[in-house]
């Protein structure tokens, strides 16, 4: 097996008296601050939840079990730390460093959800012929549903949940 080269990630030493999660959000806390904006792998969070000396295997039973904690581990960090954590696809995970990251990195993308959101909303409404539908209960759940889309389909929602306009300074 290739040996490897370690780096300042290998610096960290996790309190060994805590939990995984715990160890584990210390650890991105840690890693923001002296890394800042630097993914960490699955692999090396494995290490550290698990307090070993080496890294385990990518395929490990160990890295799918702390790969399927992450959702615990963000809700941590934003509950108990106010930051988030953004994933590199392949590459790894990171804790936000500042309030721009947060906005870029957890904020932007659940605009863009949202904004999908309100377009799925729409093409299930169209689908819809209100006087076709046969109970009562279901006209009447259909017409709160469509004041509901007229509201979330407003001009100023829209606008709000459009795309910023690039500024001269970015551009």
């Amino acid at each position: 097996m290739p040996r490897v080269k370690k780096d300042g990630l290998w610096d960290y030493k996790p309190p060994a008296e805590t939990d995984g999660v715990s160890r584990v959000v210390g650890f991105l806390l840690w890693a923001a601050k002296n890394f800042p904006r630097r993914p960490v792998s699955i692999q090396h969070i494995a290490r550290i939840a698990l307090s070993e000396k080496n890294l385990p295997k990518e395929d490990s039973k160990e890295v799918d079990l702390w790969r399927g904690k992450m959702a615990t581990i963000r809700k941590r960090m934003k509950d108990k730390h106010n930051r988030g954590i953004v994933t590199h696809p392949g590459i790894g995970y990171r804790a936000t460093v500042d309030e721009d990251d947060k906005l870029e990195n957890v904020f932007e993308p659940k605009r863009k959800r949202m904004q999908s959101a309100i377009t799925g909303y729409n093409a299930g409404q169209s689908m819809i012929d209100p006087d076709k539908l046969k109970t009562k209960i279901n006209k009447e759940r259909f017409e709160s549903l469509a004041e509901a889309g007229k509201r979330l389909n407003s001009p100023a929602i829209l606008k709000r949940l459009a795309p910023p306009e690039e500024s001269e300074e970015e551009a």
